[in-house]
């Protein structure tokens, strides 16, 4: 792809569009213009394409990467606040890396010495950079202990990173619940939406375990993502804000 994109640059220039389908992608190729853009001028730019499968998927346009406007703001602003607390960019974080290095290590040394002839490293640091991602949305971490249960997440990831790749995604993009009316448009999106369906109810789940828990009352720090945002939702809701922070 990188290769074709050279391709484009040297026949159509610094500037030029692309289509996806019906989706117009307009394409910058120079250092200048995309500081200009994207940095100068960035919040002009700061939209999100809207595909009506996030109808389904997120319901709508939800969550930190896929909102938009003032909710997408005061999301990224509150995000950026309770990494930061958490140590983002400070030793705490390097803390946080540094213990599941060293579990990758030991779970590594330990197959080996077990007799096992092959050991992926790969699925080692997939299993390592998984455990620091849950370990600040959920708050704790996988390690080969909950091994099963990170390939499951993973599986997760990759099927909805796939679809968007599918010619049928692509062409149901433009209205999903129409074209489910029409043979194998059909059968894809049965199939898609029972998908998703249990990546929701997975995270639902562990997120609804959570409120169980939490004292909203308490003024103590949060100690993963998850709990921090339901005890915002929770102090915004009482004081009586309803627009950002229930989705």
């Amino acid at each position: 792809m990188e290769t074709q994109f050279q391709k484009w640059k040297k026949q159509y220039g610094d500037l030029h569009t692309i289509w996806f389908g019906d989706m117009p992608i307009v394409t910058l190729h120079d250092a200048p213009t995309i500081l200009e853009t994207f940095l100068k001028d960035g919040e002009t730019y700061a939209g999100r394409p809207y595909f009506k499968w996030d109808d389904i998927v997120r319901n709508g346009r939800n969550g930190v990467i896929f909102s938009e406007g003032e909710r997408w703001r005061e999301n990224r602003r509150f995000a950026l606040h309770v990494f930061r607390n958490f140590g983002l960019g400070k030793n705490l974080m390097q803390e946080r890396v540094l213990v599941e290095v060293t579990n990758l290590i030991t779970d590594i040394k330990d197959e080996i010495l077990g007799g096992k002839n092959e050991v992926s490293v790969q699925n080692a640091i997939d299993l390592a950079v998984g455990s620091i991602i849950n370990s600040l949305t959920l708050g704790y971490r996988y390690g080969k202990e909950k091994r099963e249960e990170f390939e499951k997440v993973k599986k997760f990831a990759q099927f909805l990173v796939a679809q968007a790749g599918k010619p049928v995604y692509r062409v149901m993009d433009n209205g999903p619940e129409f074209y489910k009316n029409f043979p194998i448009c059909n059968s894809y999106y049965k199939y898609f939406t029972t998908e998703v369906e249990k990546v929701k109810n997975y995270f639902l789940d562990h997120i609804e375990e959570h409120r169980k828990v939490i004292d909203f009352e308490s003024e103590e720090e949060p100690t993963d993502f998850v709990e921090a945002f339901l005890r915002h939702q929770y102090k915004q809701k009482a004081e009586g804000i309803t627009d950002n922070y229930f989705e």
